[in-house]
């Protein structure tokens, strides 16, 4: 594997495994080490590995194995908000698609011109009403509402363009 690969792979695939991996540790200074620890590993052993046939699935079945090392080894128990075990689920095709998707989304949020991304949050992600933000942010609903619009397209073009 060469650098350019592993950097592809690395900038890729990077903030989707860590949220794969503070999903099943309940950690988020525990994933990150889990993530790192992975892509460690595959530049250590970068010449023996050749060409990976399906690096998403070797990349997320490696962290899903690395962070139940770590469980193991700290006799971890990951509790829920309720006190419930969470189940944590073992790689799927799906969850690694789910996961990459979202940081896609995420990463298309963050692109968005200050103004758009602020009203895009406000609206979609912590819920508050056209009328409500448009108070907060002292600006006309009509504004909000083509703020909105503005940034739908604008994730979409991003989104279509990855």
């Amino acid at each position: 594997m060469d650098k350019e690969t592993f950097r592809y792979l690395f900038d890729t695939y990077y903030n989707a495994l860590c949220n794969y991996a503070c999903l099943t540790l309940g950690m988020n200074d525990d994933a990150e080490d889990v993530v790192m620890e992975v892509f460690t590993h595959i530049w250590d052993k970068r010449e023996g590995l050749g060409d990976l046939d399906n690096p998403k699935a070797y990349l997320f079945k490696s962290v899903y194995h690395k962070a139940m090392e770590k469980i193991r080894a700290k006799k971890l128990v990951i509790v829920a908000l309720e006190g419930e075990k969470i189940v944590v689920p073992d790689y799927k095709e799906e969850i690694a698609d789910d996961y990459l998707l979202k940081e896609k989304i995420f990463q298309s949020i963050r692109q968005l011109p200050t103004q758009c991304r602020v009203i895009f949050v406000k609206s979609k992600i912590e819920g508050m009403s056209h009328k409500e933000i448009a108070q907060e942010m002292q600006i006309a609903v009509k504004t909000i509402e083509n703020q909105i619009t503005k940034a739908f397209k604008l994730i979409r073009k991003q989104l279509n363009t990855i």
